[in-house]
């Protein structure tokens, strides 16, 4: 096991290890959980779950939730697994380890209200990775692996269910090319680091089987003028407050 960190979240309702380097969860993870509008005794399958951040989030904001958290990297899954007990979440959170592209293994499709998931950003290759295997996992993939993963994750969805992630803005055509077909109702949500910047991350969230438009929503305005947190951001980065996207 690498070094770690002990880390805050929601104004410390909930404390994770994370690996001290490498991929990290930060407000992309936050934001995510925050979307997901799960009722309690919903069902939730977090695709990438990595050490835990959205899953736990999720669980600590709403009661009676049932979150099934995928993870295949060894040290993610062994932080995840510590993460789970250490805020009391054994109940809520069920650690899986498998490969999402190992179809043998995966959960019984059809089956969450909701899915949600932070996929690696990079295909492999495109950006210099770091040596430790497990490290480059969490942030590339092979070649063509995000449309792989977005319909193996959505398979995973009831018809109806909601589909929510968190991606970088540069791929939002190509995440949406994926998309089609398979959600409708989709709203793309911006999320701005300052008023007068350019959105770098959006959230976008669909329903499985529906054939409504797609819409683009305002978004969230992340840092006020002054550089802290906007009051919106705040409710959720520190408050555990819930995203409304529409």
């Amino acid at each position: 096991m690498t070094d770690t960190t002990d880390d805050e979240f929601i104004g410390g309702q909930v404390r994770l290890l994370q690996p001290a380097k490498g991929f990290r969860a930060g407000v992309d993870s936050v934001m995510a959980a925050a979307a997901v509008p799960a009722l309690p005794d919903a069902t939730v399958l977090d695709v990438g779950a990595g050490v835990g951040v959205i899953s736990l989030l999720l669980a600590k904001r709403v009661a009676g939730v049932r979150v099934t958290a995928l993870e295949k990297i060894n040290e993610h899954f062994e932080l995840l697994v510590k993460n789970i007990d250490r805020n009391g979440l054994v109940e809520s959170v069920e650690p899986v380890q498998i490969d999402l592209f190992e179809a043998a293994l995966s959960p019984e499709p059809n089956s969450f209200d909701h899915v949600v998931t932070n996929p690696p950003f990079y295909q492999d290759g495109a950006v210099q990775m770091s040596s430790n295997h497990d490290k480059a996992a969490a942030h590339a993939g092979p070649d063509g692996f995000l449309g792989d993963w977005l319909s193996r994750s959505i398979r995973m969805l009831r018809p109806g269910g909601l589909f929510t992630m968190v991606y970088p803005t540069a791929n939002l055509t190509t995440v949406l090319a994926h998309l089609e077909g398979h959600l409708g109702d989709i709203v793309i949500f911006p999320l701005w680091p300052h008023q007068s910047q350019r959105a770098k991350r959006f959230i976008v969230q669909g329903k499985k089987g529906a054939r409504g438009p797609t819409v683009l929503e305002a978004g969230l305005v992340l840092h006020a003028e002054d550089g802290g947190f906007s009051k919106r951001a705040e409710d959720v980065l520190r408050h555990g407050k819930s995203l409304t996207l529409s």
